[in-house]
């Protein structure tokens, strides 16, 4: 896999909530449209539309896959509405949970870190990706 540039990612993967069971999407999915009902009962067909897309919209990362791809000097990540690129020196930390690693600008906790970080799932490349990020963020 090459970019525009021509170089090749040390590191890629696609993350795709959707398909990790079967269960939780049919009650996503159960869920939309008993709120858009409810919705169209209330406020008619216009809000129900309306309230359905946002939500919809909010929850875009659970149903289309995320690709992350891990370059020497830079990190992407294509989701289903835009691309968005940051290079390593960007950020000053890294804070892990069980199911990702959320990579922050700030040298501590902030409020604001969630808005302009990236939080990286990992989707069974944990080890790997811890090292990788470890290797380019504690290495300045």
């Amino acid at each position: 896999m090459e970019n525009r540039s021509g170089a090749s990612p040390d590191l890629f993967w696609i993350v795709h909530p959707l398909t990790r069971s079967r269960v939780i999407p049919a009650v996503v999915i159960l869920f939309l449209f008993l709120l858009g009902v409810l919705v169209y009962h209330i406020y008619g067909l216009f809000m129900a539309i309306l309230s359905i897309g946002i939500l919809f919209g909010s929850l875009s990362s659970y149903f289309f896959p995320t690709k992350y791809l891990l370059y020497p000097d830079r990190i992407e990540v294509h989701t289903f509405a835009r691309k968005y690129s940051r290079s390593w020196s960007y950020f000053k930390s890294f804070h892990t949970d069980k199911n990702g690693v959320l990579l922050s600008p700030f040298e501590g906790r902030s409020r604001l870190e969630r808005f302009r970080g990236i939080y990286v799932m990992f989707n069974g490349h944990r080890d790997e990706a811890l090292r990788y990020i470890e290797d380019k963020i504690q290495r300045r």
